[in-house]
């Protein structure tokens, strides 16, 4: 009974409101919604611009809407000052910092609606540079730079949660880098006399280029530089030899086109193999267009130029001579492939001397200026290598000390221990390799008595020995 009593009284509503005129229904409505207007880009707008040197163009979009289209309407747009936004609760506790007036051309403005307007749009511009300027003297971690527009009329009503446009530019300076912080080439599996390095360099922070602009960029020999690197990174490089690449190009740059590449063509034959090589690559300052800094970041290009394991080791049958006479038995058990067998000096004689100590010379059969080596340690390495020492010559008589190597080396309980060197490089050619022992596990090797002792004389010794060279 209550449902058909309610239906009854909806179809007696509805027919009163269908007995009314037009003009009697539009008097139902409320006053103030007849028009209304409010910004179509309201609220917190991010703006991503570039310090090109160039002003950014913004516009702002007044709508007016409501019930009665063709109503006139008078507004006004303006700046909201700092101390308006400190006060309003809505945006307390945002960090925001208005920005300084000389950022923009924006100015308080009073925009007129006619009866057939539906929007209007006012455009200004912001300047990037100002804008930097400010941010870089004021900011602090949390501050967030902001131009606030508030819309407002004393004769119309205004959409409350659509009056502010909260601008939050942010400026992105125009810039340059390589896309990676370096490039490996491995010698042996590039086979080629001419080796093209490809490095790429593109726009910083994703943009899309819109200039056409070239830059330079260098390579550096300085191996000065290379050992400092060598110094933070750990490493052994090498700076490659002056003329041992060509002189890199400009890079080029296109509008539409984000990124560019630069080529570096290595003359293998400049080259000495058994080193790995270091070129440190540098961008240079555009000169075309000065907005776009380059990143002070370097991109390396190592070449990795080892020695071919079979066809640079070097066959030591017959080479291996015993210049002090300090050997206790054969040499041939140092090429052998008996781990079992191991050459030794002589226990308990005064042989060798301080200047070379108890050495092996080995006649390389050609000149060559890089040189590694390998050793396997006895099963027992008491006497095993503790201090090592390489000298080369040209004519097997005149030595000139190379390296000494006084870390690394297996210690004595490390029986059966592969030690290998790193790849030692000279700046002149030699055609001798003398490898001495200045000290063993039993102590020094040098044909004197031990420190305290009037009986004791050290020795050493090794399983196997293979060699490398260039």
């Amino acid at each position: 009974m209550k449902q058909i009593l309610y239906s009854l009284l909806f179809l007696g509503s509805l027919a009163t409101f269908t007995g009314c005129e037009e003009a009697d229904y539009q008097e139902l409505i409320p006053q103030e919604y007849n028009k209304i207007l409010y910004l179509k880009n309201s609220g917190q707008n991010d703006l991503v611009l570039f310090n090109d040197g160039q002003q950014v163009k913004y516009s702002i979009t007044v709508v007016k809407s409501g019930s009665d289209p063709s109503a006139t309407a008078q507004v006004r747009l303006s700046t909201l000052s700092q101390t308006e936004i400190d006060n309003e609760s809505r945006y307390k506790g945002n960090n925001y910092v208005v920005l300084n007036s000389d950022c923009y051309t924006f100015r308080n403005k009073d925009i007129s609606f006619e009866s057939s307007d539906t929007y209007k749009i006012e455009e200004f511009t912001l300047n990037p540079e100002k804008i930097t300027e400010q941010v870089e003297a004021e900011a602090n971690a949390n501050s967030i730079f902001i131009l606030p527009i508030r819309l407002t009329s004393k004769t119309d009503s205004v959409n409350f949660e659509q009056r502010d446009l909260i601008l939050k530019p942010q400026v992105k300076q125009l810039g340059i880098k390589f896309e990676k912080s370096s490039t490996m080439i491995d010698l042996g599996i590039n086979k080629e006399e001419e080796i093209i390095a490809e490095i790429k360099v593109s726009m910083t922070s994703g943009v899309i280029n819109q200039w056409n602009f070239t830059a330079g960029i260098t390579a550096s020999t300085d191996q000065t530089e290379i050992d400092a690197y060598n110094t933070a990174q750990g490493t052994d490089y090498k700076a490659v030899p002056e003329g041992a690449f060509y002189q890199l190009e400009d890079l080029i740059f296109s509008s539409g086109i984000s990124e560019s590449v630069g080529v570096l063509v290595v003359d293998r034959s400049k080259l000495t193999k058994g080193a790995t090589y270091l070129i440190p690559l540098q961008l240079e300052q555009s000169e075309d267009l000065e907005t776009i800094t380059s990143d002070t970041k370097k991109h390396y290009v190592i070449l990795k130029y080892m020695f071919d394991m079979v066809d640079d080791k070097i066959d030591l049958t017959d080479k291996i001579t015993d210049p002090l006479s300090c050997g206790a038995n054969s040499l041939s058990f140092l090429y052998d492939d008996d781990t079992s067998t191991a050459y030794e000096t002589k226990y308990q004689s005064a042989s060798g001397n301080a200047q070379y100590g108890q050495p092996i010379d080995i006649n390389l059969g050609k000149e060559m200026r890089a040189i590694m080596f390998e050793y396997i340690t006895k099963g027992w390495n008491n006497s095993g290598p503790k201090v090592i020492k390489l000298f080369t010559s040209n004519d097997g008589t005149n030595w000139n000390e190379f390296v000494e190597i006084n870390e690394g080396l297996p210690t004595a309980s490390e029986g059966g221990k592969t030690y290998t060197s790193k790849v030692f490089t000279s700046p002149n050619p030699f055609s001798y390799l003398r490898l001495t022992v200045m000290e063993s596990y039993l102590g020094n090797c040098i044909g004197e008595f031990q420190p305290g002792s009037t009986s004791w004389y050290a020795c050493w010794g090794m399983a196997e020995l293979k060699l490398w060279g260039m």
